[in-house]
């Protein structure tokens, strides 16, 4: 495999209910080529192994199966919650940035920002001693807590709004810790409207969300460095 290799957040494909549930997905997309799936008759009756390039064909092949092999093989599963940490600890500082105090401090994301920035710190000698575990018993344990990670940030990182539930319906785009993305909003919007502050009350609610995962996700890391000897 010669082609540059790139990544970015998801889009919806298909049911993604599940990143509500916390359970994380990969997404392959050949972007030289392109021609091969988005034809004119792609996800029709001409849809054909004759339209494939072969040797194109081959190389995303080999690369789904590289991500199948990784994936069940090996002793430790291939998280990086540092960067999880990293990305949701980024965006808030924006969106901080952004809000400017015109919340009058009722959304608190400087306190926020010291759990993320705490929850990134640890996540960080987590994926550290990942990285050193030979015996399989102790990866096994890991792996129970990556899951357990897993699980209370990727609803924060990708749910689309505070009220859906892990049954419903994902949007297409989304940015990261997307139920606070309507500060964008509030900014904009004069306190005395009552619009204000009903936007606010639901900000208000979505930052306790964040603020509980957080909250999780470092009494897991913490448990976890304690419970593997580190």
């Amino acid at each position: 495999m010669t082609e540059p290799l790139g990544s970015r957040r998801p889009w919806k494909v298909a049911d993604m209910t599940f990143l509500e549930s916390g359970i994380p997905s990969i997404y392959g997309s050949p972007q030289s080529g392109k021609e091969i799936f988005l034809g004119w008759w792609y996800h029709s009756e001409y849809d054909t192994i004759d339209k494939a390039d072969p040797e194109k064909f081959e190389m995303f092949l080999k690369a789904y199966l590289s991500v199948v092999l990784r994936l069940s093989s090996e002793p430790v599963l291939p998280y990086n919650f540092a960067k999880t940490a990293e990305v949701i600890l980024n965006e808030l500082r924006s969106l901080n940035e952004k809000l400017g105090g015109r919340d009058n401090g009722v959304l608190k994301l400087e306190a926020l920002l010291k759990k993320a920035e705490e929850f990134k710190s640890k996540a960080e000698r987590l994926m550290e001693l990942s990285t050193k575990l030979e015996n399989p018993e102790t990866a096994k344990k890991l792996n129970d807590y990556l899951i357990k990670l897993a699980r209370v940030t990727v609803p924060i990182n990708h749910s689309t709004t505070l009220y859906k539930g892990k049954y419903d319906y994902m949007g297409t785009r989304y940015k990261p810790v997307n139920i606070l993305q309507e500060i964008n909003e509030l900014v904009e919007m004069d306190p005395s409207d009552g619009r204000y502050h009903a936007l606010l009350t639901k900000l208000l609610r979505a930052r306790n969300r964040v603020s509980d995962a957080l909250t999780s996700a470092i009494e897991i890391v913490d448990e976890a460095l304690e419970k593997l000897g580190q």
